[in-house]
């Protein structure tokens, strides 16, 4: 879609599919097809933003061009920022125009319909009216498919590995992160932390005070940092125990649900998306606002599960993880594209 776009037009906007994760589709795409020239700018939340350059071929006779790419966050409004309209105007333009509207958590379809209600009580009158319900009734969710192995490796029980995999950024709750560590190594838990998302120019400065922090205890410093390869990144996976997340702000978890198919067992927020499939044992109490509390209630989680750690746990959720792998949800997706058609067809007919 996005060369065909090229083709079309002088310049292509790219909403979603932008991040900065093992699931950054829009840069893998804009590198494969062209080049990719900017990954991130600095702004909040601005290091997912893509500028790319795609080669259109020129048509009877003309010369080849040069077309740019942008890829911008879905929701691109930061607590450090003021709430620009521009870009609310054009997901809320995109979404009026589209034949059906698919969310990848009932979460993201939620918030999306309380955001254009705010936005639409900023606008000036003559509205439309029913948008809401319209927007609603051609809504559904679909999430983004992600895949495990066949099966998991049995993990040792003298030492636990806890991977942290999301992006060195602020919407991703360092400062819960930082007190979590120092919850846990307060607690002289038995754990072996792997802090493996990915880093940036500029970083949190939490991430600095754990790195001294488990500097003083290296027995307790696994992975620091990216890691580049995808067999080495889930071999990591495959042997850890625990997989923490402390997001503010996600719309999936694809970085929890990978970890979790690979036989890692979840402690994450009890907000955002994961109430909608994992059981309360796997959410530790929601309060974004006080990370110290939210540190010592994942040392409590991280205490208990630790002393009751079995494998059938991890296998129970990665049982109920399977509903994201494509077996599930292709014929949901084959679904979803012949609906289209078909309301492609009956226009086309008129």
């Amino acid at each position: 879609a996005v060369a065909e776009a090229t083709c079309d037009f002088d310049l292509v906007l790219v909403n979603a599919g932008s991040s900065a994760g093992s699931e950054e589709y829009t840069a893998h795409i804009v590198g494969e097809l062209g080049r990719l020239q900017v990954h991130g700018i600095a702004s909040r939340p601005g290091h997912p933003v893509i500028l790319g350059m795609l080669q259109c071929a020129g048509q009877e006779g003309a010369p080849p061009r040069d077309v740019p790419v942008i890829g911008v966050p879905a929701y691109p409004v930061s607590a450090a920022q003021h709430a620009s309209l521009e870009p609310q105007m054009v997901n809320l333009y995109s979404a009026l125009c589209a034949d059906r509207l698919l969310f990848n958590s009932d979460w993201n379809r939620r918030t999306f319909i309380a955001g254009v209600e705010r936005l639409l009580r900023r606008l000036p009158d003559q509205v439309p009216p029913g948008l809401l319900a319209l927007l609603a009734e051609k809504s559904a969710v679909l999430p983004v498919p992600v895949e495990g192995p066949a099966e998991v490796t049995g993990r040792s029980s003298e030492v636990f590995d806890l991977v942290w995999n999301h992006r060195w950024e602020y919407d991703k709750g360092p400062a819960t992160l930082l007190a979590a560590v120092t919850q846990c190594v307060q607690r002289s838990l038995p754990l072996r932390f792997h802090l493996i998302g990915q880093q940036f120019r500029r970083r949190p400065a939490e991430f600095a005070r754990i790195a001294k922090l488990l500097a003083a205890r290296p027995e307790l410093l696994g992975s620091w940092g990216f890691i580049e390869d995808v067999s080495s990144y889930r071999a990591l996976l495959g042997r850890a125990h625990f997989v923490l997340s402390t997001a503010l702000h996600e719309f999936q978890g694809l970085a929890v649900i990978e970890a979790v198919l690979h036989g890692c067992r979840p402690l994450v927020p009890d907000r955002l998306s994961y109430p909608e499939w994992l059981a309360p044992r796997f959410r530790y109490p929601s309060s974004p606002s006080q990370p110290e509390r939210e540190g010592e209630r994942i040392g409590e989680c991280l205490a208990r599960a630790v002393g009751d750690w079995s494998p059938q746990s991890a296998d129970e959720v990665r049982a109920q993880a399977q509903r994201f792998s494509w077996s599930v949800l292709g014929p949901c997706y084959r679904s979803e594209f012949e609906r289209c058609r078909q309301q492609c067809l009956l226009r086309s007919s008129h």
